[in-house]
């Protein structure tokens, strides 16, 4: 039908979770706990999710341009560096992503514990969900926002409980 084919598929719903304090550790156990439960009310089987992850969970810095750095390997690794001389060791157990940019530009890099990672692909597993994105809310705003981003110098600010995000460009 012309139906099914202008829209091969149907959204399920958005759904924000609210969830208690995490007992002291990993701050982001209850979170990834949560997404199970939450896809099994939503019955969520066979679908695609999209998880957007709060900025209490993820860290960010700014990776300078490097011409030396060719392969994305290489950013990668670059970045790396990066967090570990700002976070210390503990940027070791973080799984880290990088924005695309032209040559010559920073790159804006995120990073997130590794454990929060497996936690959501474990209950996407479980529910029998195909994990499609994780991403971090600073970029899901700039990406839904951009449009309202006229010329080149921005500031973006995010208000969640207990923190505040600034972005400038």
């Amino acid at each position: 039908s012309r139906r099914s084919a202008l829209a091969p598929w149907r959204a399920l719903g958005v759904r924000a979770v609210s969830v208690a304090p995490a007992a002291p550790g990993e701050a982001w156990r209850a979170s990834g706990d949560r997404l199970s439960p939450a896809l099994r009310e939503m019955r969520a089987r066979r679908a695609s999710v999209h998880v957007v992850v709060s900025d209490h969970f993820v860290r960010y810095a700014l990776t300078a341009w490097n011409a030396n750095l060719v392969a994305d390997s290489e950013r990668l690794a670059f970045a790396r560096l990066a967090f570990r001389d700002i976070y210390g060791p503990l940027a070791d157990t973080w799984e880290l992503c990088l924005d695309q940019q032209p040559a010559g530009r920073p790159s804006l890099a995120g990073a997130m514990d590794r454990g929060l990672l497996q936690a959501l692909r474990d209950a996407a597993a479980g529910q029998g969900v195909r994990l499609a994105s994780v991403i971090p809310a600073l970029s899901a705003r700039i990406n839904r926002h951009r449009g309202a981003f006229k010329g080149t110098d921005f500031c973006l600010a995010a208000v969640e409980p207990g923190r505040l995000t600034l972005a400038f460009h």
